[in-house]
């Protein structure tokens, strides 16, 4: 039981409680002590300096001549009598010789001189106070016994003077040294309740985390057992996997082996392909050239017969220009003719002229009309040819078409059997990489069981401290 955790949780809040209520006792309650008499101490040196502007108020208007010196130190020690702070600390008023001035619960003593008096442990008070007076301060605190009340029993009480040069008076007050411990009575039995109290919600708070941690490294040491536990099942399972993996990546690796030299060949016959490829679109390259060679001669024939049939067109136009001159020397020359016959004689000579130019008329007309014929002959011939050369232009631009596209697939063919000779270069790269891969994982499957091993051993460790800390929790 004492060495379970809530043990040693609790036996620290206590300590340290302990600890803090010892600092306390030793270092803060005595500085609260000091601290409670310096602020009452202060207290009454405030409430004397107060009572002393009032002294020295009245003296101001004494020395204006505002009011007589008498009347400013009448009302002086009658404002001050009524005066009081704390509702009974009260003022009082001696001057440098000890004759008293002024006091409120003894006015008996007023005008009667108290240089002599003493309290009960025969400290002559006002002798010491007439020495402050008598000091370069001018001011000061003095200890004495002095009673609460008129006729009560002397009380130890701690006074503060402050001497007044001009009157050569001293105004003084106290505090009653059992008012001083009353507070500090009151201050300590507050401060043990409340170190009391903490202590108790420390303690009680100390419990509950030491049952709620205790219960939660429970379940945390249940936790890591139990997955221990599964580590090792799973450490087993690697193991076992390891080996297959090891096994299974040798069958892979001679495989990959049979597969690779598999792959060797179809490279060669592959690079066969992409040679035959290229040399069919080389020959398919020159066909296409011979084709379009012919088809532009076809063009320039086409071209050229085209020419023909323009020129024998034209011919034809002036063979018909000559037909119709030789009509009209026909005509003239019949017209001729009759005038030479009505002529008689005088036209005979003009008639066998006009029928000469007549015949020869009529042989230009037929020859020209045979012309005609020809060309048209010619013409008719020509357009025939032209008709069969552009049959054979078309179906030479469709060889050409046809070639240009048995080019084309063949530069595909041989674009294609190179991109498949790098294609299965790569592949037998990759082949070659994944062989190396395999043989890596052959290698690492033997350091992973290498590992394997070794985790095994340190989850062995492992739950010898969960039972170590089992012990730690539980005791």
């Amino acid at each position: 039981m004492f060495k379970s955790l809530k043990f040693k949780i609790i036996t620290i809040s206590l300590l340290g409680i302990v600890a803090l209520l010892i600092t306390n006792l030793v270092y803060l309650l005595p500085l609260y002590r000091q601290s409670v008499r310096e602020s009452l101490k202060h207290e009454v040196k405030a409430s004397v300096d107060l009572a002393a502007s009032t002294i020295v108020h009245y003296a101001e208007l004494a020395k204006k001549k505002e009011i007589s010196e008498d009347e400013a130190k009448k009302l002086a020690k009658e404002t001050l009598r009524s005066l009081r702070y704390n509702k009974t600390d009260y003022f009082f008023i001696y001057d440098y010789k000890g004759f008293n001035v002024m006091h409120p619960l003894k006015p008996e003593l007023q005008g009667t001189d108290s240089s002599a008096a003493a309290d009960l442990n025969g400290v002559p008070y006002v002798k010491n106070m007439i020495a402050i007076c008598n000091s370069s301060e001018n001011e000061g605190f003095t200890e004495y016994a002095f009673p609460k009340q008129k006729d009560g029993p002397a009380i130890p009480k701690i006074s503060y003077v402050r001497c007044m040069n001009d009157w050569n008076w001293f105004v003084g007050s106290g505090v009653y040294k059992d008012v001083i411990e009353a507070q500090i009575k009151e201050f300590e039995m507050k401060f043990l309740l409340s170190v009391t109290f903490i202590s108790l919600i420390v303690l009680a708070l100390a419990l509950g985390f030491s049952f709620s941690i205790s219960k939660r490294i429970n379940a945390i040491v249940a936790s890591l057992s139990s997955s221990s536990t599964e580590v090792s099942h799973s450490i087993s399972a690697v193991s076992e996997a390891g080996k297959t993996l090891a096994q299974s990546s040798t069958s892979a690796a001679a495989s990959l082996e049979e597969t690779v030299a598999s792959l060797e060949e179809v490279t060669s016959v592959v690079n066969m392909n992409s040679g035959n490829a290229q040399q069919a679109s080389s020959l398919s390259q020159t066909s296409r050239t011979t084709a379009e060679l012919g088809e532009d001669q076809i063009k320039s024939l086409v071209k050229s017969m085209d020419e023909i049939s323009s020129q024998s067109k034209k011919i034809e136009e002036i063979v018909n220009v000559i037909d119709d001159i030789a009509f009209q020397t026909n005509l003239l020359a019949l017209n001729a003719a009759v005038e030479a016959a009505r002529a008689g004689e005088q036209g005979k000579g003009f008639a066998v002229v006009a029928d000469a130019v007549r015949t020869l008329a009529q042989k230009s007309a037929d020859a020209a009309k045979e012309i005609n014929g020809m060309i048209k002959d010619s013409v008719a011939k020509v357009e025939e040819g032209q008709k069969v050369a552009d049959k054979s232009g078309e179906v030479l631009n469709n060889i050409v078409s046809s070639v240009k596209k048995v080019a084309d697939l063949n530069t595909e063919i041989a674009t294609a059997s190179g991109e498949q000779t790098q294609g299965v270069q790569q592949i037998g790269k990759a082949m070659n990489q994944l062989d190396s891969v395999i043989q890596s994982n052959a290698a690492s499957t033997e350091e992973i069981s290498a590992n394997v091993t070794e985790i095994a051993d340190r989850i062995k460790v492992v739950e010898q401290n969960v039972e170590s800390l089992k012990k730690l929790v539980n005791g």
